[in-house]
């Protein structure tokens, strides 16, 4: 045979990602990888030099979502040795017109736009390795492998990736150093500010007062930007110039108040109290700066807490007056319609991906029920854009309570009120293992899922570090799990992970505090009573255990009416494996402390159950 194989993949990812404060730059990262992606795949069918196996194409949607990763696997024509460096060449086209788009749409000084040039011009690394195809002799013979015992099994495609796979690997380590290059000083002779998004790079050589108030719908009054983080807040317009229906992210407050937004939208529904509503949409209008008015329940929450607003008002002395029209319109409507804001409002951030991924590829191994091969691949790219596709289906039935960020691949990222996350994980990974089944896998394909809940103030870089670490956690506990991690403000995370099968426990617990059937404090006075075993104990104790619960129990809940038994939590926190056999007493405590929490956040229209 002799065509050949491409590897293409491009980093950094997880840092241009995270490096995000707000929920429309989080987005726009993930977009932006995912569009980078895209455009590769099409100049690869357009060319005709080859097919691509892996991302397969993506069903189209309403509106635009990042389900492209940042990886392309390609099976190449003969005559297409130069495949590699023209989709490389085709990379650096694409992101240098995304950059000269927000250039093009900005009024800036020719300082900041050299600044930005070469900023951006640097950021991105590209590797991609193209491999002839080989049989099992070549394999061998690459490879230097004289042993010829207990060789996997495959055809030439099989050993051909493998080969491929280690060659790249290898050029990924061998990063090359490319210089960060900024003017260091101003005209006045200044050192520039570090950007307040990234903190990597210096801010641009611009009068952000005045660049603020001309992009005030996208820039806040304190943000100074490097190169890079200018392009990912402002790509938004270029995207929307070439016809892409980006969805709308408001604030992580959106998520939180969830419950008070569907509230106001099934007042529209019902034409209920209109009037008002209508003349709060022109006080929003006035001071939001939007195009015409918006539906109460689609504009930011932050427009609809009057707290919030008088901070505003602060910021904007020159709208003094119409924040105070939009303050009393909002109070005495909220009076009227005896409606109670949420306080202390949280969200919910899930991040999920297929466990053991890299196995379904290898050369050996126990997850396929066939050799390694070109179909397989390409079923099994399928299944993996089948998955995506249908959680982002899934993900507009939730309303408001919930939206996916990314799909792409085996993984999902997506923000959601508390009260349903849980519910949509399960939904996730139940979907996967249907999807990814099909004919593919000996065992049951698995997910592992982190989810983390954190207050609508806190900092979003910082939970998305932690919701990628809780998903790491529930990985190393032994995969297919369910990590779920509270924060509150001020206080360490409380970490729990589950079993998928033991989620209904959880759900149980929840069920039961907010049906008041246990009293609000039984988790304080079960980690008062059991603070003197720490965070485990000998199974030996078990009899101990099991009484003070159960006398805590009659004591503070009406026990014949619990959806739980006493042993079913004692099989919960039982640990029994090679080395040891313990209880995990930190694992009920933690179960009290975050279904309490969780059944809380049903309270004052912060959490209706759907």
């Amino acid at each position: 045979m002799k065509d050949k194989l491409l590897i293409f993949t491009f980093s950094p990812v997880q840092g241009f990602i995270e490096k995000s404060r707000k929920l429309r730059d989080l987005f726009a990262s993930s977009y932006i990888l995912s569009f980078l992606t895209e455009k590769l795949v099409e100049f690869v069918e357009k060319s005709g030099c080859g097919e691509v196996i892996y991302p397969q194409p993506f069903k189209e949607t309403e509106e635009a979502l990042a389900n492209y990763p940042n990886r392309l696997v390609v099976k190449v024509k003969e005559d297409c040795k130069d495949i590699g460096e023209e989709l490389k060449k085709e990379f650096e086209k694409t992101w240098e017109e995304l950059v000269f788009g927000v250039i093009g749409l900005l009024s800036l000084p020719e300082r900041a736009r050299l600044q930005i040039e070469m900023q951006t011009r640097n950021y991105f690394n590209v590797f991609y390795h193209l491999q002839d195809f080989v049989d099992k002799e070549g394999w061998l013979k690459e490879l230097n492998i004289n042993n010829i015992q207990n060789i996997p099994e495959a055809d030439s495609y099989g050993y051909t990736y493998d080969l491929a796979e280690r060659y790249l690997g290898a050029k990924k380590t061998l990063k090359p150093y490319k210089a960060l290059m900024y003017l260091d000083k101003d005209p006045e002779g200044k050192y520039p500010d570090g950007c307040t998004l990234c903190g990597e790079r210096p801010a641009l050589a611009v009068d952000w007062e005045t660049f603020v108030q001309e992009n005030k719908n996208l820039m806040e009054n304190t943000e100074k930007l490097c190169g890079v983080c200018l392009v990912k807040r402002h790509a938004v317009k270029v995207f929307k110039n070439i016809g892409v229906n980006i969805p709308v992210f408001q604030s992580t407050k959106d998520y939180a108040w969830a419950g008070l937004k569907v509230c106001l939208k099934k007042m529209y529904e019902n034409k209920k109290a209109i009037e008002i509503m209508k003349r709060i949409e022109e006080a929003i209008k006035s001071v939001a700066d939007l195009e015409k008015p918006q539906p109460l329940y689609k504009v930011s929450a932050d427009y609809l807490d009057p707290y919030e607003l008088r901070i505003r008002k602060k910021e904007e002395p020159t709208l003094a007056d119409k924040y105070d029209e939009l303050i009393q319109l909002l109070e005495m409507f909220y009076k009227t319609e005896n409606i109670k804001l949420p306080s202390n409002s949280y969200f919910a951030l899930l991040m999920a991906d297929g466990d053991n991924m890299g196995q379904w590829l290898g050369l050996q191994s126990e997850l396929r029920k066939e050799k390694l091969s070109e179909d397989f691949h390409k079923q099994f790219s399928k299944s993996l854009s089948e998955f995506a596709h249908s959680m982002y289906e899934e993900s507009k039935n939730c309303d408001l309570w919930l939206k996916l960020i990314y799909a792409g691949g085996d993984d999902l990222l997506a923000i959601a009120h508390p009260s349903v996350i849980i519910k949509f994980a399960k939904k996730a990974r139940n979907k996967f293992k249907k999807v990814v089944d099909k004919e593919l896998s000996k065992p049951k394909p698995t997910m592992s899922a982190g989810i983390v809940i954190g207050h609508e103030k806190e900092n979003l870089r910082f939970l998305l570090e932690q919701v990628r670490e809780a998903e790491k956690q529930a990985k190393k506990e032994g995969r297919n799990r369910l990590c779920i991690r509270v924060i509150t403000r001020g206080s360490s995370p409380v970490s729990l992970v589950l079993k998928w099968q033991e989620v209904g426990i959880l759900n149980n617990l929840i069920k039961d505090f907010r049906e008041n059937k246990i009293s609000q404090n039984m988790p304080y006075a079960l980690k008062q009573e059991l603070s003197i075993y720490g965070d485990k104990t000998s199974i030996e104790n078990k009899a101990v255990i099991e009484a003070v619960l159960k006398r805590l129990l009659k004591r503070k809940s009406e026990l014949e009416k619990l959806s739980f038994k006493i042993d079913e939590l004692m099989n919960f926190i039982k640990v029994d494996n090679k080395k040891e056999k313990y209880l995990n007493i930190e694992k009920l405590l933690n179960l009290f402390y975050i279904a309490r929490f969780l059944a809380s956040r049903e309270e004052k229209n912060e959490a209706v159950s759907v």
